[in-house]
C-alpha cells in the first residue's frame, strides 16, 4: 500500500493488493487524464516500459473500475502481450462499494498496445479506453473507446450483480478521471534486538516483488 497521490484510496489499494496477491505493494501515480490530458501519446510517454500497472476509471455516477497488468505497456503497432496475472476489476458502482475481480482467461491477449490508443485490455477490447485525444467538456471526458463483455476476461457468472457492462460503467464510457499507477514491491525494514551477553541490533530488509 502507499499514501494516495491520485484519487485511489487506501482501501482500494488494499483490495487491489490482495487481488494481485504477491505481497505488499506501492502504488505510484504515472498518468492522470485531468493533470496530463487525455492523450494516447502522453499516456505512452508516461507509462511505457514501466512494468506492472493498474488503470483506474472514475465516472460521474460514482462508479470506479479498471484493469491490472503485470506487463509493460509499449508503443508498438497493434501488439498483444501475454499476461497470466492480468484482471479487470470493479471497486464501486453508483457511489457504493461493489468489489469484483474478473480474471483473465485468454492470457495471450491480456493487453493490447498501439501508439494511438490508451490502456486497452483483451481481444475484442474488453476495455478499450480511448483513441488519439479526447477533450474534456464540463469536467467529463466522453471516451471514444469501447467495451465488450467476456472476451479475454471471465465476466459472466462472476457476480450476481454484474450481468453486463451497464452494471459496471452505467452504460457509457464517460469519465471524470482516468489514472494509471505503477505497481511495485514494497520495502519493509525490521529491527530485531538480540541480547546475548551484549546488546546487538541487526536490521533486516525484506523485498516483496
Amino acid at each position: 500500500m502507499a499514501t494516495p497521490v491520485g484519487k485511489l484510496g487506501d482501501g482500494d489499494m488494499d483490495m487491489l493488493e490482495g487481488w494481485i496477491n504477491t505481497g505488499p505493494k506501492t502504488f505510484t501515480l504515472l498518468y492522470s487524464a485531468t493533470r496530463d490530458g487525455c492523450s494516447a501519446t502522453t499516456f505512452h510517454q508516461k507509462c511505457d516500459n514501466q512494468g506492472a500497472t493498474v488503470t483506474v476509471l472514475y465516472n460521474p455516477q460514482g462508479s470506479v473500475y479498471g484493469g491490472y497488468t503485470g506487463q509493460s505497456w509499449n508503443s508498438n503497432t497493434g501488439t498483444y502481450t501475454k499476461d497470466q496475472t492480468a484482471f479487470i476489476f470493479q471497486l464501486n458502482f453508483s457511489g457504493k462499494g461493489q468489489r469484483t475481480k474478473f480474471p483473465v482467461v485468454s492470457s495471450n491477449y491480456a493487453i493490447y498496445s498501439e501508439n494511438t490508443v490508451g490502456p486497452t485490455f483483451g481481444s475484442c477490447h474488453t476495455i478499450h479506453t480511448f483513441t488519439n485525444t479526447v477533450n474534456v467538456s464540463n469536467g467529463v471526458f466522453a471516451l471514444n473507446g469501447s467495451v465488450s463483455f467476456n472476451g479475454s476476461y471471465q465476466m459472466s457468472n462472476v457476480s450476481p450483480k454484474v450481468k453486463s457492462w451497464n452494471d459496471i460503467h452505467n452504460g457509457k464510457l464517460n469519465v471524470t478521471e482516468l489514472e494509471v499507477y505503477k505497481v511495485t514491491g514494497k520495502m519493509i525494514g525490521k529491527t530485531i534486538v538480540l541480547i546475548k551477553f551484549k546488546l546487538f541490533v541487526s536490521v533486516y530488509t525484506f523485498y516483496f516483488p
